[in-house]
């Protein structure tokens, strides 16, 4: 039963689907933007013990673009991203 409504739905998505495009207007060449997000992480596991500690920061830039809409990239946007979690191995 599964099988054949999965079939189905894939049949019609495929058949019933044209062309969808994110923007408004036709598809054509766009800009290639390349992200580069510097940061680094720490891993620590306590002595003769399963559990252990790990640590992440990350720096996240975004560029200004005159073309953008005022909300999203009319000027330099800069993020930070901390990240601490306990580690615990379930198996040996």
């Amino acid at each position: 039963m599964f099988r054949g409504v999965s079939v189905l739905i894939t049949a019609a998505a495929i058949i019933g689907c044209g062309h969808v495009y994110a923007q408004e207007t036709s598809a054509g060449p766009g800009v290639v933007e390349v992200s580069i997000i510097p940061g680094g992480g720490v891993k620590w596991y306590a002595r003769n013990t399963r559990r252990g500690l790990r640590g992440d920061y990350r720096f996240l830039m975004t560029k200004s673009n005159n073309n953008a809409p005022s909300f999203f990239g009319q000027d330099n946007r800069y993020g930070h991203r901390h990240y601490a979690g306990v580690i615990v191995n379930a198996a040996r």
